[in-house]
């Protein structure tokens, strides 16, 4: 997300609308959240997180309804499966029933090549794919709004909340301004962020973007703001309406090519984040922006902040390789590193495999 989280979250996008500016992007050349069906020769449902190392295999609906159990990590395929109808109400109430339609067994997996709780949306994008492969297999379609709003959904019954804009962040390609109006249907208004090909070229060699090598919770942040937010904090509430107006801005200043403009919004962001909750920022955080000195124009955190990834505009190409000298060492610290970043203007990839 390039400006405006905080602004899809529920109840203020409720009330208000959302707007974000975010992107789709690959790291290190690939997408890197995958759901793959698999039909097993058993009339069994095993679901699988390769880089969880976790592996369950469910006999029956209720199992499935366990999803809100704490620390399991396979919550995730669960809700899936019981809002794709898997067990209780829905097009295919009885998992029997539905193993019985495929004509066997089913492995549900995900791989997520992505550090956990990293800030770009990883969770909401994993559960968008696992609903998406769902829809595959069971012979349906789903359109992006579908989606997002199943994905929204979802959270709730996680309990971990969450907004709109990392579903659709990952799901509809390029860099895109995404709006709602007030209201319980927030269904977005996608804005295509058109660069021309010079300025596509700049924004790939100064673009960076680093895990930092702290996790954060961004259940907890989220909590937080929320709570502050429907106590009408007048300081949180400005600035969930200022963030809106500085995705537009941020938006302009793309498409004009003032990457100048546009790290120094950047940096305005981060900011104001900053008044919303002490907790986005660390110790460790800040001394990475105290090193960007006078090699960037702007930098802010990914996501609900605390840790995650830091994505940086540097001032030009050259000072981009310097960054990545400087930060380097310090990134190692944590565990951190840079890692490749590059405009994903194709969208995802989504196939059903009938081998």
């Amino acid at each position: 997300d390039f400006a405006g989280g905080w602004s899809d979250t529920p109840p203020f996008c409720l009330e208000h609308g959302g707007t974000v500016l975010n992107a789709a992007i690959l790291l290190d050349g690939e997408r890197p959240i995958v759901a793959r069906g698999e039909i097993l020769s058993d009339p069994v449902l095993e679901l699988v997180w390769v880089d969880g190392n976790a592996r369950e295999v469910v006999m029956d609906a209720t199992s499935l309804t366990r999803y809100q159990q704490p620390g399991d990590p396979l919550a995730l395929h669960k809700a899936a499966a019981v809002l794709a109808g898997l067990a209780g109400p829905g097009p295919s109430a009885d998992l029997t029933d539905f193993l019985r339609h495929l004509g066997g067994g089913l492995r549900l997996i995900t791989d997520l090549k992505l550090p956990p709780a990293s800030g770009l949306g990883a969770n909401s994008l994993a559960a968008m794919a696992l609903l998406r492969c769902l829809d595959l297999l069971q012979g349906r379609e789903s359109t992006a709004a579908d989606l997002s709003a199943r994905v929204l959904y979802l959270g709730q019954m996680l309990t971990t909340g969450g907004g709109w804009q990392d579903q659709l962040g990952g799901l509809i390609p390029g860099i895109k301004l995404l709006e709602t109006a007030p209201g319980l249907s927030q269904t977005a208004q996608i804005t295509p962020v058109n660069l021309s090909p010079r300025v596509a070229q700049r924004l790939e060699q100064q673009l960076l973007l680093c895990y930092v090598g702290e996790r954060r919770l961004a259940k907890n942040l989220l909590r937080q703001v929320m709570r502050r937010y429907l106590s009408r904090s007048p300081e949180v509430v400005r600035v969930l309406h200022d963030v809106k107006v500085l995705a537009r801005d941020m938006r302009e200043a793309l498409e004009a090519g003032a990457l100048d403009a546009l790290g120094r919004l950047m940096l305005r962001h981060w900011e104001l984040n900053k008044v919303m909750d002490r907790q986005i920022t660390t110790a460790h955080v800040e001394r990475l922006f105290a090193a960007l000195n006078n090699l960037a124009w702007g930098a802010k955190l990914a996501g609900a902040g605390g840790g995650g990834f830091m994505e940086i505009i540097a001032r030009d190409p050259e000072a981009a390789k310097r960054l990545r000298e400087r930060l380097g060492p310090i990134l190692a610290t944590q565990g951190g590193r840079f890692y490749d970043v590059k405009i994903d203007d194709q969208g995802p990839i989504s196939q059903l495999d009938s081998r």
